[in-house]
């Protein structure tokens, strides 16, 4: 059952027979985005061709707008999260036609006061929404597009300032004083004074300051930065105040605000991963920050992954949250090898569950009903695209940083990395990485970056460094030195 009025049983014959028409169909279509980023591994491979694959398998079309759900079932519907994740896999891709549907699709949530928002009380979803409007004009790079929905914008920040003074937000006396109203957290956390929103909202707030400032909307921009500066500072007495210490003497931020202990210090804190990057809300030596890391790390489980960050046992697609944070961080390797560990929780036809249980034993195999949520799991599909295109090529600023998080798997001899127009902040990208046979030296091939915003290329290969001009064409010889 799927919840489709027409919806009948199926027998084994005829269910068979729709698995071939539909493998023969997606077999036919063409012009699907598959080689925009091509991996000498092919188990990396197969994971992004069926993730592509998968996220045009969950199109509809609702009010004239592309919209692409998350599961054929459990999650037949629209998050904005979620959505703010596909929005940015597919412009990577180029389909950036669809992605500013999706982005209009989303913006049709928006609620008579402001607020971007589907589900109830979840008050983080206008500061996903914030993030996901000028990320996605950035990777455009159409100020124009920003421009025609200012006014959206602007009604989404006015809800969130209107947030942190609602309810017990307005309460002196309350933990959740001028932060996010009571809400659900969701991943473990119900409905109470917490932090996860905060994250979102704070981040909602940062973006559209400097979305500001490049349309130059200097009253907007020095307007919000002033009600950025009074959440960040108010956030930070709260995390202070709240901070925990867990077995192994790592001192982190609590999903939920208040003294009790929680028993499960990693439930919720996908949103604080989040809240690192692409929220940015951190600085990057912030002590409470890197002890959260730290205190995940010590629940590590199965590769990388953090055990218990959801609801239950393992969710894979937490592997890319977590591994974009080491990589903003600067641990490009790290964030490797947690591209591998969310690989390697693949199925054999290489998409996701969204949740399962923690394996104890090698080969264990758990029955279908000890999983959670829908299988396929189309945003985890969205989430391995940007990781590994990120790992490959990552914006920071006004720079463009190539193979930060290379996997050492792919410098073997023979072995070629290419992307093929992978769309960026300044341009689509593309290049070419050869390892020679002898293994000791790379050839790289850079085309011209056509963004001058772009300062310079940094390209990062075995704990070396070099600068390139983004305006030019490069081919270039490297050295691998043999330790990595």
């Amino acid at each position: 059952m799927n919840g489709f009025k027409n919806v009948k049983p199926v027998v084994w014959e005829e269910a068979e027979e729709l698995r071939k028409r539909a493998i023969a169909y997606w077999e036919k279509s063409t012009g699907l985005p598959y080689n925009v980023i091509e991996t000498p591994d092919p188990m990396i491979q197969d994971i992004l061709d069926a993730s592509i694959r998968e996220l045009y398998q969950m199109r509809y079309v609702i009010n004239n707008l592309p919209a692409y759900f998350f599961g054929p079932r459990y999650y037949n519907d629209y998050w904005v999260l979620d959505g703010s994740f596909v929005t940015e896999a597919m412009a990577m891709l180029g389909r950036l036609e669809d992605a500013s549907g999706y982005v209009d699709y989303m913006l049709l949530h928006q609620q008579p006061d402001g607020r971007i928002q589907c589900m109830s009380m979840y008050w983080k979803e206008t500061g996903i929404a914030l993030v996901t409007l000028y990320r996605h004009a950035r990777l455009m790079g159409d100020k124009g597009w920003l421009r025609r929905r200012w006014p959206q914008i602007r009604r989404a920040v006015e809800a969130t300032e209107q947030m942190r003074r609602y309810g017990t937000s307005a309460d002196p006396q309350a933990l959740n004083y001028h932060l996010s109203p009571e809400g659900f957290g969701d991943g473990g956390v119900g409905f109470t004074a917490e932090f996860t929103n905060n994250y979102w909202l704070l981040a909602g707030v940062k973006a559209a300051v400097e979305a500001a400032r490049w349309l130059g909307e200097t009253k907007d921009a020095e307007a919000w930065e002033t009600e950025y500066v009074d959440f960040e500072q108010v956030f930070q007495k709260a995390i202070a105040r709240d901070a925990k210490t867990d077995g192994q003497g790592n001192r982190y931020i609590p999903a939920i605000m208040g003294p009790a202990v929680p028993e499960h210090p990693t439930r919720g804190q996908w949103a604080f991963c989040q809240g690192v990057y692409p929220g940015r809300i951190f600085a990057k030596d912030d002590p409470l920050m890197l002890g959260t890391l730290k205190m995940l790390e010590a629940h590590e489980v199965e590769g990388g992954i953090v055990e218990d960050s959801g609801w239950i046992g393992i969710w894979a697609q937490c592997g890319s949250f977590y591994g974009h944070d080491w990589l903003w961080l600067g641990d490009g390797q790290k964030a490797a090898r947690l591209l591998y560990a969310f690989a390697d929780h693949a199925s054999p036809v290489w998409n996701f569950r969204e949740e399962m249980p923690h394996q104890i034993k090698q080969c264990e195999v758990f029955p279908f009903d000890r999983g959670s949520g829908d299988m396929p799991h189309v945003s985890a599909s969205a989430e391995f695209i940007r990781l590994v295109g990120h790992l490959l090529a990552f914006d920071r600023g006004a720079e463009l940083h190539l193979f930060e998080g290379l996997p050492a798997e792919w410098l073997k001899p023979g072995m070629t990395t290419r992307l093929n127009g992978l769309v960026t902040p300044f341009g689509p990208l593309t290049l070419e990485l050869n390892v020679a046979t002898g293994g000791n030296k790379a050839t790289l091939k850079v085309a011209a970056l056509r963004d001058p915003a772009c300062q310079k290329i940094v390209v990062h290969l075995k704990g070396t460094t070099q600068d390139l001009a983004p305006g030019q064409s490069h081919e270039i010889v490297l050295n691998l030195p043999e330790t990595y």
